[in-house]
């Protein structure tokens, strides 16, 4: 009987022991944040980001304002793109590439206005 006893004292010990081991794992492999739940924060959070409107005296291209659509430095910008058909878009390769830009300039230009078609 007391053997009996002895072994079910060890049984319950290594369940005790098995039972802190998964605790431990759990804790250190558990997920911090789901990644739905985070890409759903991050969208929110873009969303509700208020615009942030150039204030009157503040230079053009400060990191102070979020006017992304507003073109602060016209003497860049390639005019005339478009990729509406096959002709436009011929055209619009053949202005960039004689644009005499660098070469990230161009792809920017490109893409750009791609993405806006």
């Amino acid at each position: 009987m007391q053997e009996l006893g002895q072994f079910m004292s060890l049984v319950s010990d290594e369940k005790d022991k098995a039972k802190k081991i998964q605790e431990e794992k759990d804790r250190r492999f558990k997920p911090r944040v789901s990644v739905g739940q985070s890409l759903s924060d991050f969208f929110n959070l873009i969303s509700e980001a208020p615009r942030i409107p150039r204030k009157k005296g503040q230079p053009a291209g400060s990191d102070k304002h979020s006017d992304l659509y507003t073109d602060e430095n016209p003497k860049g910008t390639i005019h005339g793109l478009g990729f509406k058909d096959v002709e436009t878009a011929r055209a619009s390769v053949k202005k960039i590439i004689n644009s005499g830009r660098s070469h990230a300039h161009k792809i920017q230009a490109a893409n750009c206005k791609r993405s806006a078609s």
